[in-house]
């Protein structure tokens, strides 16, 4: 199955360095079955791994695929067929659960799967319970985004299992959290509130190192149920519980802007993003953050702003994703400043972006925001009026959402804070 999978995206790439990147990784995970199945033997599988590298040193060192992809052929000489250690196994399986992390972060979630789930079915066969629970969850997410509810749920539900079983609190919790956001996106938002509150309880008991993933859950829905005051707090609750985790600072801060875009704040939303810039943030973080700037900029009606996040962002070295969203923002921005046969381009280049990678959510977005656009021009002697009225009047701030503002100003005086 693995293999047609491959063969399917390499036949599809639509340009050599994506295809070079689906050939090595093809290769690899043949070197993996190869080794797994009669042990390593150097005196066959050094010169293959040797030919993959060399691959490899023609792309870009930093790309995450390039360096999950380097991993995996720096840890298949460590497997040991004979299983007397199980080290060689688990770094050949953390490995692989990279290298499928790094397919979905380009948007090839279909592949995605097909590497999680080859390591999830292995990993439980060899009694690795840990790794095939943490390769269900990262299954889980995939099929969600794909739309695939049910496999979605099978997932979940299977890594719930096999990570009580491990030990592995954290996934256990996770993967409620995950099947939270499942039933939200599904409509069925009371199931949805009780599942995450009591995964909230249970986690503050069992696991609190999983309450922010909780949290930002519970962040999604309220907004989702227009509670944004609520989505607000929750935001910034999870990131002052994810202490020194990068990852889950960065997260919580980008869905605390949101949130504060949402309850009608969004000068305090740019606070808090610039705040993010500040920090110690690797490229692909970085290129997100100014993608959230470049459409508070247009909500803001700052057009000066606007054209300078547009310009910088020009030549960077986007994802699938990122380039798609980026897209969409400029089709979204340039709307706002009434400048539409620029935007109707943008829209349709986020379109095709989405439509050829199966970005469905963005390739909604993208056709939403072609009908606006359409809709401005049919309406052209209005639309000045129309797209610059005056954003509204965020309501009274809280005393809750007064400290927060001001721990946000805070953090962007004193960058380290972030």
């Amino acid at each position: 199955m693995h293999a047609q999978s491959f063969l399917d995206a390499i036949g599809s790439a639509h340009s050599a360095e994506t295809r070079t990147l689906l050939t090595v990784g093809f290769g690899l995970v043949q070197q993996y079955h190869a080794i797994r199945d009669r042990g390593f033997d150097a005196s066959v599988d050094d010169a293959a791994l040797a030919a993959l590298r060399a691959q490899l040193d023609t792309l870009s060192p930093l790309d995450r695929e390039v360096m999950a992809l380097r991993a995996i052929a720096d840890a298949l000489p460590h497997w040991d067929a004979s299983a007397a250690s199980a080290f060689g196994r688990r770094l050949v399986y953390t490995t692989l659960l990279q290298y499928g992390q790094a397919l979905f972060g380009r948007a090839a979630a279909t592949l995605a799967v097909t590497v999680l789930e080859l390591v999830a079915v292995h990993a439980e066969l060899d009694g690795e319970d840990g790794l095939s629970a943490q390769a269900r969850l990262l299954c889980g997410f995939a099929w969600r985004t794909l739309g695939d509810w049910d496999a979605s749920r099978q997932a979940y539900e299977r890594a719930y299992e096999l990570s009580r079983s491990a030990g592995e609190l954290t996934i256990a919790i996770r993967t409620r959290v995950g099947l939270g956001y499942n039933a939200s996106a599904r409509g069925d938002l009371p199931g949805a509130r009780a599942l995450l509150r009591a995964t909230a309880t249970r986690a503050a008991r069992l696991a609190p190192e999983a309450l922010p993933y909780v949290y930002l859950a519970q962040a999604n829905l309220e907004s989702i149920s227009g509670q944004y005051e609520e989505a607000v707090a929750l935001c910034y609750r999870a990131r002052q519980a994810a202490g020194a985790d990068e990852e889950m600072q960065y997260a919580s801060m980008v869905d605390l802007a949101q949130c504060l875009v949402d309850y009608g704040a969004p000068d305090v939303a740019e606070k808090a993003l610039r705040a993010v810039l500040l920090s110690d943030l690797d490229v692909r973080h970085k290129i997100q953050t100014k993608i959230h700037l470049l459409l508070l900029s247009a909500t803001l009606r700052r057009e000066a702003d606007f054209a300078a996040l547009r310009d910088d962002l020009v030549p960077a070295p986007f994802t699938v994703r990122q380039r798609a969203l980026y897209h969409l923002y400029v089709a979204q921005g340039l709307r706002t400043f009434g400048k539409l046969d620029d935007a109707r381009t943008s829209a349709d280049t986020a379109l095709s972006v989405a439509r050829e990678h199966s970005l469905f959510q963005l390739m909604f977005q993208a056709e939403e925001e072609v009908r606006a656009i359409e809709a401005a021009a049919s309406r052209a002697h209005r639309v000045r009026e129309e797209v610059l009225e005056a954003a509204p009047r965020a309501p009274r701030m809280s005393r809750r959402l007064e400290r927060i503002a001001g721990a946000i100003s805070t953090m962007l005086e004193a960058p380290a804070a972030v």
